[in-house]
């Protein structure tokens, strides 16, 4: 009984680390068009702006526009998958202690206009 309990468990914690790749007739229809060097910059700015404790201390390093992906959302957050195009951003920020955290990789998804942030590595 506790080893089915602990498989249930493990499936259900380890359904949130994956991600799910769109076939290529799905593309449009899921992710939107893929966006242009402006949009992403754009988007960039947008998770700054609204997920760092002092976006003004931010400085942006490279970025890369990724695949059309889907990545799952979480049950805390309704479940389900947000479908969009993968953008890698590298930010160096300060922290709460005013010290700034080297930079570090972030993960967003682009999907016409909105930016959903996924992980911060």
């Amino acid at each position: 009984m506790q080893k089915t309990l602990l498989a249930a468990a493990l499936v259900v914690f380890t359904a949130g680390c994956t991600s799910v790749k769109v076939k290529p007739d799905e593309v449009a229809k899921l992710c939107g068009d893929r966006p242009t060097e402006e949009q992403a910059q754009g988007a960039i700015k947008t998770y700054v702006n609204s997920a760092l404790k002092d976006p003004y201390s931010a400085h942006l390093g490279t970025y890369v526009v990724g695949n059309c992906e889907g990545r799952m959302i979480g049950l805390i957050n309704g479940g389900g998958y947000k479908y969009g195009w993968v953008i890698l951003a590298d930010v160096n920020a300060k922290n709460s202690y005013g010290g700034y955290t080297g930079s570090q990789t972030h993960e967003l998804l682009y999907n016409n206009g909105n930016v959903f942030w996924m992980v911060s590595n």
